[in-house]
């Protein structure tokens, strides 16, 4: 079957046009459409500007311009070019032949299907939605959306009353008794004062069915409206119930043995050992005496790179701002570790010292050494790595601050999740939280944030020092209050 609006008949312009508006409303590509014999496909071969991936306002935007374009018969084929080696190569769009019913049936099928669609994604958008918000909001809504039904049917209501004002209970049309009936009946907790009329002097009230229909809708989607809430109620408070209640400190504190520093020549080939990347956890029921515990916690990492990722661990101007590439790193320091996937990036498992804990209930400071195996380091500062007797050692010119930053390796995003058992609830708890490259800071460690109590000697958390990070024993710490700095303290 092959659509094209020049040189046909009328009717096959109107089916050619037909064809684009039910290919925008289900969003399918504006081409020629074909089918192969012996193929359980629809084949759609794509325009060169359909061919890149785009926003989805883009490529609605693309779609109504090619839609104009058939509507007042404007070619939309590009200048072919002379030489066939010229040519791209041709993409295809392969759809089933029973998501598509094409011709006027099709469109009229598309025309009904797009406000099911809409609302089914609007259901499924408050869904996730609810996840994401606190319960205040939530319960707000929940309002909100109760007098937003209550008002809809007292509108109905009242405009049947101003036909015929005898139908309800009052014999008259005012709006407080709409709303009376309205709720009483949207809520199912049965009539008061303002109840439908049924008969007057002995004869059924012809005229006010419209009312009593109204009342049993109104009814039929109160009950359905209480049952939504409740099991959107129900599954955040299970969602709540699965979150591990821990806190993740904001920095990523990198920390060095800077206590013996070379200062003669003959220090300068000294070897030291390898940094440490440290993050905390802190149980936020650590204060409580019971019930508190997480039992078997286990920390996982996955860090994040773009495909073409090679620049070093260099500063920049602003906390959000991307680096242009330098150095010559790349897929070499990612090696064994990092997955290449067709996304655009690349991904390495991050491994921890200890990354289990049988019974945490203060604070867990997570360690990651900066070896030759680690994805966080370059391939020049890789190189520059030594081992010795199978320990892998730093040399002098590089443990310092700077050296250590410069010899980082750019991420996109360190992932980390927390799993662990719940001591109140008995049941799987999990957390997670994300990491970006500048939240790294360099020769500082995590300030002590427990204490004992006086009285009853227990160890409890100051959580108001969760993020604070103090200068390494030694100094050798980067300065963060300068006017550069990219961190906020």
């Amino acid at each position: 079957l092959t659509l094209h609006p020049s040189g046909s008949t009328p009717f096959e312009r109107l089916n050619y046009l037909l064809h684009r508006i039910y290919s925008f409303i289900n969003q399918t590509s504006f081409m020629t459409m074909t089918n192969k014999p012996g193929s359980s496909f629809i084949i759609i071969p794509r325009e060169e500007d359909e061919k890149n991936a785009m926003e989805s306002g883009a490529r609605c935007g693309q779609r109504f311009t090619s839609l104009c374009r058939s509507i007042f018969c404007c070619s939309s084929t590009k200048n072919e070019p002379s030489n066939k080696k010229d040519k791209k190569r041709k993409q295809y769009r392969l759809e089933n032949r029973e998501s598509r019913n094409c011709g006027f049936t099709g469109c009229l099928r598309g025309i009904f299907v797009m406000p099911n669609y809409i609302i089914n994604r609007a259901i499924i958008e408050l869904f996730e939605w609810s996840f994401r918000t606190n319960f205040p909001m939530l319960i707000l809504l929940f309002i909100f959306m109760f007098f937003f039904w209550i008002c809809v049917f007292t509108c109905l209501i009242h405009w049947a009353t101003w036909q015929h004002d005898y139908c309800i209970s009052t014999d008259r049309n005012h709006w407080q008794d709409a709303f009376s009936l309205s709720w009483t009946t949207f809520s199912t907790v049965g009539y008061g004062h303002v109840f439908p009329s049924l008969v007057e002097e002995g004869e059924v009230l012809e005229n006010c069915g419209f009312i009593i229909s109204m009342c049993a809708l109104e009814s039929f989607v109160g009950v359905l409206y209480a049952g939504f809430c409740g099991a959107l109620l129900f599954a955040k408070i299970l969602r709540v119930q699965a979150v591990a209640q821990v806190t993740f400190s904001n920095a990523l504190a990198i920390h060095y043995d800077n206590k013996e520093k070379p200062q003669a020549a003959d220090d300068k080939d000294k070897l030291y050992p390898c940094p440490m990347l440290a993050v905390r956890i802190i149980n936020d029921y650590a204060n409580r005496r019971f019930g508190g515990e997480l039992f078997g916690a286990n920390v996982e990492a996955i860090v994040m790179y773009q495909e073409d990722q090679n620049t070093n661990g260099k500063r920049s101007s602003g906390r959000k701002n991307s680096r242009s590439s330098k150095g010559r790193g790349g897929r070499k320091a990612l090696m064994g570790a990092i997955k290449c996937n067709s996304d655009g990036y690349n991904y390495a498992k991050v491994e921890w010292k200890i990354s289990e804990h049988p019974l945490f209930n203060s604070t867990w400071i997570i360690h990651h050494e900066l070896n030759e195996s680690s994805p966080f380091l370059t391939d020049e500062m890789k190189a520059d790595l030594q081992l010795q007797d199978g320990k892998c050692f730093w040399p002098a010119d590089k443990f310092t601050s700077l050296g250590i930053r410069n010899g980082l390796k750019n991420f996109t995003k360190l992932a980390i999740t927390f799993n662990a058992v719940s001591g109140s609830s008995f049941t799987s708890v999990y957390a997670q939280y994300p990491y970006e490259f500048e939240d790294i800071v360099v020769g500082y460690v995590h300030a002590k944030a427990t204490y004992a109590d006086a009285k009853t000697g227990m160890i409890l958390v100051d959580r108001s020092l969760r993020h604070d990070v103090i200068e390494q024993e030694g100094g050798g710490a980067e300065s963060l209050d300068d006017s550069d700095s990219t961190l906020e303290v």
